[in-house]
Order: C-alpha cells, then sequence, then structure tokens
C-alpha cells in the first residue's frame, strides 16, 4: 500500500489507524511543519521523495465535495486535491494543525522533525512547546509584516542537542547555556551574536553569513581553534566589515600559502576555493588541519578531512 493510501486508510477508524500504525507501513517517515501567511502544511517525508502533504485550511463551512472525517473525536473535512496532496478544513487553523500532528505522530511512532515558518505562524512553536515535543531542525523566516520575533517560543521546542537551526532574523542572538549544541547552526539577516556565545558552541558547522566581524574578530575565533576550541568543528563561514584586513589577522601567526585549488565539502554544500583570494593553511598542537578561505567579504575556516572524507594532503 502506497503512503498515500495508508494516510487515507487510517482515517477510516481507530482501528485502521492502529493497524497501519502497527504495520510499519509509515514508520520510516518523518513529520514536518511549515508556516507562513499564505499556506500551513504538516507533511510526511520519505528519503526516497515519496511524501504525504496536508494543507490545513480555516473555512466554517462544508467544502464541496469534501468528505468527513473524525480524528481526535473531532469532524474534519478533507480533500484529495492530489496524489500525496490533501486539504483539512477547520474552524481553526491551531485545531487542525494539534490534530493532523497528532495522527501523524500516532502513525510513524515520532514526533515533529523540523519546522519552517514565518513569524506569523510562531503559535505552532508556542503549542508544540505547551505539549512538550521537541524538534531537531528549525528554520524561522522573518515576515514582512509580522511581530517581533520571540526566542523563549523556539528555545522551548528546541531539543538540548538539535541538530540543525536556521534562523532568519534581524535581532541580536543570545542562546542560554543549554542550547549551544548543534550539529548545524545557521544564523542569517542577524544584526550580532554575542562573542561569547559564539566561543560556546558546540557545533559541527556555524554560519554567520551576514553577521559582520572584525579582522580582530576573526583572529580571536582563529586562536580559539589553534588553542583546541571549537572541537567538533568542521566548516565556519562569516561576512566580514570592509576594513577586514586578512594581513592583521595572520600577523605573528604561523601558515603556509594554498597556491592549490580545491573544493570542501561540508554537510549541506561547499566552497570553491577559487572563489576566494586568500587561501592559507593552519595547523594546531594536535595535527589537525585546517584552511582559511577568504575574499573581501567572507572569510571561512574549514576543518579536514572534509564532509566526504577527503584530507588536506590529498588536494592534488
Amino acid at each position: 500500500m502506497d503512503p498515500d493510501s495508508a494516510f487515507m486508510f487510517s482515517l477510516c477508524s481507530k482501528n485502521t489507524t492502529k493497524m497501519v500504525r502497527m504495520s510499519g507501513a509509515m514508520r520510516a517517515f518523518n513529520i514536518r511543519t511549515f508556516g507562513s501567511h499564505g499556506s500551513r502544511t504538516v507533511s510526511l517525508h520519505h528519503m526516497d521523495n515519496r511524501i504525504v502533504v496536508v494543507s490545513i485550511i480555516h473555512q466554517t463551512r462544508k467544502p464541496i465535495n469534501a468528505e468527513a472525517v473524525y480524528l481526535g473525536n473531532k469532524k474534519f473535512y478533507l480533500f484529495p486535491t492530489d496524489p500525496g496532496f490533501l486539504n483539512l478544513y477547520c474552524h481553526s487553523y491551531l485545531e487542525g494543525f494539534k490534530t493532523i500532528t497528532d495522527h501523524f505522530s500516532e502513525l510513524v511512532g515520532k514526533s515533529v522533525e523540523s519546522i519552517y515558518i514565518g513569524e506569523s505562524c510562531l503559535w505552532m512553536l508556542d503549542h508544540l512547546g505547551r505539549e512538550n515535543r521537541f524538534i531537531d531542525r528549525i528554520k524561522i523566516r522573518k515576515d514582512h509584516d509580522a511581530c517581533s520575533l520571540s526566542d523563549a517560543n523556539v528555545l522551548r521546542v528546541l531539543r538540548k542537542n538539535s541538530r540543525c537551526y536556521t534562523f532568519h532574523t534581524t535581532n541580536n542572538i543570545v542562546l542560554p547555556q543549554e542550547k549551544k549544541k548543534f550539529d548545524v547552526l545557521r544564523l542569517f539577516w542577524t544584526s550580532s551574536i554575542a562573542h561569547d556565545t559564539l566561543f560556546e558552541l558546540d557545533c559541527i558547522e556555524i554560519h554567520l553569513d551576514e553577521t559582520w566581524i572584525t579582522d580582530v574578530q576573526f583572529k580571536e575565533i582563529l586562536r580559539f581553534w589553534l588553542d583546541g576550541g571549537f572541537q567538533r568543528l568542521k566548516y565556519l563561514g562569516v561576512g566580514v566589515e570592509q576594513n577586514f584586513s586578512i594581513d592583521e589577522v595572520f600577523n605573528g601567526m604561523q601558515y603556509e600559502e594554498a597556491p592549490e585549488r580545491f573544493d570542501y565539502y561540508y554537510c549541506y554544500g561547499k566552497e570553491h576555493s577559487e572563489d576566494f583570494e586568500y587561501r592559507r593553511h593552519i595547523t594546531r598542537e594536535d595535527g589537525k588541519k585546517a584552511t582559511v578561505l577568504y575574499n573581501s567579504w567572507y572569510a571561512a575556516l574549514v576543518v579536514w578531512p572534509d564532509f566526504n572524507g577527503k584530507v588536506l594532503e590529498n588536494l592534488a
């Protein structure tokens, strides 16, 4: 039975829901949510691109051709639009969101994996926090006409060791002590991140593309890594200020020029070294090697081996 049919079958009764859950037909799927001004969806995703997407639509009257379904003892109207895509009509977004996430969680035996929302849909996070649900991946986009972002709602639902946190906001970022371990941390449109917070992060990748720092600050980052900091770090990229001087960064620091060009693969992409004017290798006392890449607006520290296992000695 394909996922779409299995999901539709699960809606017939509590017994069919139990049958789908016990069959394990949807256990390999992950639950994701999306929220913006124009769309609110909860979806199931499989690694081979199979999906079931439910759009939550606020409508008080029965839509034409929609079928009545009962979820959590509440009546909703469901209308398939395309294979794998369905509209769920309900009296309130929160009611529909809660009901469908609960139903998906029962089918796959796990909670929400990731959420991508605009600020107008932060109520999704607020609800998940009250339900004590914890999420591995959060991506927040700043809506043009939305209210200011509340960090508390975000931090309440992040796992202590969440894997990926992407934050689009103009606010300053200050993360509490218990929320500083991520596999991937991406901050965009961020006016600043507290300097002490940066050195306390425990991440594999840190992307601060639009957080502009000085040459003095970047030198402190390199010194911190050379002294044994950022133990798990593979990639750190950051925007730099206009008067940034790479020569000032390396003043008094041992390094080797890196004339050869290479591609460095990180978790979600790669850096082309030919896009950078400067490429310099550095080595710390434990023998770990890294390369600093720099152009007029961006600097990156890439630690070897890369995500694909390529080591510095094998660049040629």
